[in-house]
């Protein structure tokens, strides 16, 4: 009799990079954009076993890597730092998407399994994100992220956009990114669950299109935002990988191009203006956006006062082939260019730990063993050198709107 082969219980699945794991439906807030709906008031949850066997299975069969653990609200998971801890012992790398509302002793017993806290704030104000969640919420989120940052846990968080918080969501951003955030994910009102019957609105397309034009002008270096969540849908998208000298693209394909924060890499800025430019049809518009040669030079004094530039290999200016003063002549021969914007840019760090994850991923700098290994290595350097908190760094950033020469 022929052996029964099991069958594949995700048949057509070839590759699993993250893994979502809904552990129970119970929570304690009640929101009124959940999609649980009242799934909420069910007592079902998967069980440390189940949940093991699943974290083994997608570890084995698309070497899985990475998993995030949801709910309901999983800091009600009776066994979640067993839990991480088998994740862990597995090779995972954990997450957890919490409310962060007032569970702290778990959050400790969980610290030591974790790789990422991902807090959910539904919008930039206590007022709109504790009218969707419950009051004191909002607060409890930020000292959540303040226990994180004393106990040198990444974080990030998520946010549902609705047409009541999405102003707020800029502010939002930058307060995360103060703070030292990784990532801010951006989710859509969804009509499902508590959706149905809240009173809250979905978001307009001019809503998200002012959303994305407010984050592209925040300077969010180091913490990943999902905004192209908040561009039109529909139409083809794809991601290109190709030198900007030449790209792979027809002759007056597009309406728009925005080359932002990247020309100042090209060996020839004016070549890759000319390239872009021919891929716009007659009306197109070309924007560029770049910054002033000497940006953030106050981080500069800041090393030299604190006795670092011995351990520190300094560039020049990450700016020097396109930069604020010379943007225009390297456009001039391309575009018949019909404006320059400059405006001033204050980057403010209020911790130590923002200051040092700047210092590390930006190539302008390279630090050598003896000033830190790592951003929380350098903070803890910077703390015994005594460098004083905020640290405020100021830029000019220019935008040049132009249209092929004909």
């Amino acid at each position: 009799m022929p052996a029964r082969v099991a069958a594949d219980p995700l048949p057509g699945i070839q590759r699993v990079d993250k893994l979502y794991l809904e552990l129970l439906f119970r929570c304690n807030f009640r929101c009124g954009r959940c999609y649980h709906g009242s799934d909420l008031d069910r007592s079902e949850m998967v069980q440390l076993p189940q949940a093991v066997r699943a974290l083994e299975y997608f570890s084995a069969r698309f070497s899985c890597q990475q998993v995030c653990f949801l709910g309901g609200e999983p800091l009600l998971y009776p066994r979640l730092p067993e839990l991480l801890a088998a994740a862990k012992g597995l090779g995972f790398s954990t997450q957890i998407c919490t409310n962060a509302y007032k569970r702290r002793q778990v959050l400790t017993a969980c610290l030591s399994y974790l790789d990422l806290l991902r807090v959910s704030l539904d919008g930039g104000t206590a007022e709109t994100h504790d009218a969707i969640r419950r009051s004191g919420s909002f607060a409890a989120v930020f000292d959540t992220l303040d226990w994180a940052n004393e106990n040198r846990l990444p974080f990030g968080a998520t946010c549902t956009l609705t047409a009541e918080n999405i102003a707020t969501v800029p502010g939002l951003a930058r307060r995360l990114h103060e703070l030292g955030a990784r990532e801010l994910i951006l989710h859509r009102l969804r009509g499902v669950g508590n959706a149905l019957e809240t009173a809250l609105k979905p978001v307009s397309w001019e809503h998200t299109r002012r959303l994305h034009t407010d984050l592209a002008e925040l300077d969010l270096n180091g913490m990943y935002v999902n905004s192209h969540i908040s561009l039109p849908r529909g139409g083809r998208r794809a991601v290109v990988s190709a030198d900007f000298h030449r790209l792979p693209f027809k002759d007056t394909t597009f309406d728009a191009a925005i080359a932002a924060f990247c020309l100042y890499h090209a060996s020839d800025p004016t070549t890759v203006i000319r390239e872009i430019s021919r891929y716009l049809h007659g009306r197109g518009v070309f924007i560029a956006v770049t910054k002033a040669a000497d940006s953030y030079g106050e981080l500069d004094e800041l090393l030299a006062g604190l006795g670092l530039t011995a351990e520190t290999s300094t560039r020049s200016s990450l700016y020097a082939a396109a930069h604020s003063a010379n943007i225009l002549p390297l456009a001039a021969p391309v575009l018949q260019i019909q404006q320059v914007l400059h405006a001033e840019h204050l980057f403010r760090f209020e911790s130590l730990e923002h200051l040092a994850g700047y210092l590390m991923t930006t190539p302008k700098y390279a630090f050598s063993n003896a000033a830190g290994s790592d951003h929380r290595s350098l903070a803890e350097e910077l703390r015994r050198r005594g460098c004083a908190i905020p640290v405020v760094a100021s830029s000019t950033v220019s935008y040049l709107v132009g249209v092929p020469d004909a």
